[in-house]
């Protein structure tokens, strides 16, 4: 979370921009971020999505909680990839109402999300 590019890539930085982007860094055991503006927005668009697709995503329960995926049968169809032993993808299932269609085959982004698109046009 943070504003990127904030600070965009340089190859030589200075021990001030170190710092600067080190203070803008949050990670998920931040308990001040259940408010931040990245997480009402995100909330926002999942909101009015038709599809919510993640990748490399860890599936924290923090971080799904922080979302606010909605659960209803009215809410976006979820989906993602998992390399997770059945037990995890079974909690990560759970901690979104068992309405997330889990990939746990290994593969890269591009297939995954080709194989996504056929799915979805059959």
């Amino acid at each position: 979370m943070g504003s990127y590019p904030g600070l965009p890539y340089e190859p030589h930085r200075g021990i001030n921009d170190i710092k600067s982007g080190a203070n803008s860094i949050s990670i998920i055991y931040d308990h001040d971020l259940d408010d931040a503006a990245e997480f009402k927005q995100a909330r926002t668009l999942i909101a009015s999505a038709s599809n919510v697709i993640f990748l490399g995503f860890g599936y924290d329960q923090r971080s799904i909680r922080r979302l606010g995926i909605p659960k209803n049968d009215g809410a976006p169809a979820v989906f993602g990839t998992a390399r997770l032993d059945p037990k995890r993808t079974q909690e990560v299932s759970a901690l979104f109402g068992n309405k997330i269609k889990l990939d746990t085959q290994w593969c890269n982004v591009d297939a995954y999300l080709a194989r996504l698109e056929q799915a979805n046009q059959g």
